[in-house]
């Protein structure tokens, strides 16, 4: 049941992702709820994490497969280069135990936040 809940999460990760597109700058963007939550993340075993960790930077990076501009991704390309799927842990793990009131809140959404935050901290 877990695993088909991360299917699904990957597919609409997938989609999320082609959200992006630049045709779409001047619009407003609308991104689908997704299906896993902050609360549901923290209570899962490594074993999870990892899986969820390794879905979520390969669900953007295919953002361009859907037509988002791969410039768009350099930020994630450069930062994420290198990284192992406990390095991706701890960044969400962190966002998530700095932001408790935002754990009821989907996860994609955190996710791309946690990266985004610490792939351009100064």
């Amino acid at each position: 049941m877990k695993w088909l809940k991360l299917k699904y999460f990957y597919f609409s990760l997938v989609i999320i992702a082609s959200a992006s597109s630049s045709t779409l700058a001047a619009q407003d963007v609308y991104i689908h709820n997704g299906f896993i939550r902050g609360n549901d993340y923290r209570s899962w075993n490594a074993t999870e994490k990892n899986r969820y960790a390794v879905g979520v930077i390969e669900g953007m990076l295919l953002a361009p497969l859907f037509g988002a501009p791969k410039e768009q991704l350099s930020w994630l390309e450069e930062c994420a280069a290198g990284m192992n799927s406990r390095q991706i842990i701890a960044i969400l793990d962190r966002f998530l135990d700095d932001n408790p009131a935002r754990w009821h809140e989907y996860m994609h959404t955190l996710a791309y936040t946690a990266m985004n935050d610490a792939c351009t901290e100064n």
